[in-house]
């Protein structure tokens, strides 16, 4: 994260694992750039693919939106997670995950799983990669 928000450490190979990512999906799976979108908190990326919370879901949204049968789906989040008390009793653990934007407000797992999994339709895939703390039951799942 390039702004230090409070509390929060900079995770400086996030970048690194972003890039070497997106390598790897162009040279060996067959991906085209322009099917792909990075997001990061860098000098020089372009301000609107920043991955603060309000962008994280307009790009999510965008990835979603007119998902048809046999469409895949690739989503990778390298950063800072959380964990905070669930108000709404739609924890096991009574917990929420989370993941945070760059500009610090945190996206929790409901809502992930709201606006990433929910508009899927049948007979399309989604494969979720989250490298973060407290991820295993992040989109509830």
């Amino acid at each position: 994260m390039a702004k230090n928000v409070e509390g929060i450490k900079p995770l400086h190979k996030a970048h690194k694992d972003v890039d070497a990512l997106k390598d790897l999906l162009l040279n060996h799976y067959g991906y085209k750039e322009e099917d792909i979108i990075v997001m990061k908190d860098s000098k020089g990326h372009p301000p609107e693919l920043w991955p603060t919370a309000k962008l994280i879901l307009r790009k999510i949204d965008w990835l979603v939106k007119d998902a048809s049968e046999n469409d895949q789906f690739f989503f990778y989040y390298s950063g800072h997670g959380k964990q905070t008390a669930c108000s709404h009793d739609s924890e096991i653990d009574g917990k929420d995950e989370g993941i945070y934007g760059a500009n610090g407000p945190s996206i929790i797992d409901n809502k992930l799983k709201e606006r990433l999994v929910d508009p899927l339709i049948r007979g399309s895939k989604l494969f979720a990669l989250f490298d973060c703390c407290h991820s295993e039951t992040i989109l509830g799942i």
